[in-house]
């Protein structure tokens, strides 16, 4: 990390409620699902669990509350009002491609990768 940085903050699950504490200000109506055994392990059931955020009309799934609140910011940037293809999608430069490339990594060998 760079010297210059006062703080920082990590995707961990001490950060969930913060995160559905912004998602409930935002006005978005926040559930879960689980769809494992009652009797599963406890990691085994936060590992299967599905995060959803609604609000007008707009459905968000993923798979932690920190993620859920990135597709929210998405959907805000975007203003979205369409149900066009693709309506998330930003326009500009392949930000992704540029980091990936600058720790050499091309984007073919990442979708090897996962």
């Amino acid at each position: 990390m760079k010297s210059d940085i006062a703080a920082y903050l990590v995707s961990v699950p001490n950060v969930w409620n913060s995160c559905l504490r912004v998602l409930k200000a935002r006005g978005y109506h926040l559930s879960i699902e689980c769809n494992v055994p009652p009797d599963a392990d406890l990691i085994t059931k936060h590992s299967q669990v599905t995060w959803f955020a609604e609000k007008n009309g707009i459905q968000l799934v993923a798979p932690n509350p920190t993620e859920l609140l990135g597709l929210a910011g998405v959907v805000e940037h975007q203003e979205h009002s369409s149900t066009e293809p693709y309506w998330w999608v930003v326009d500009g430069d392949n930000l992704l491609e540029e980091l990936y490339s600058s720790i050499g990594i091309g984007l073919e060998q990442h979708a090897k990768r996962t």
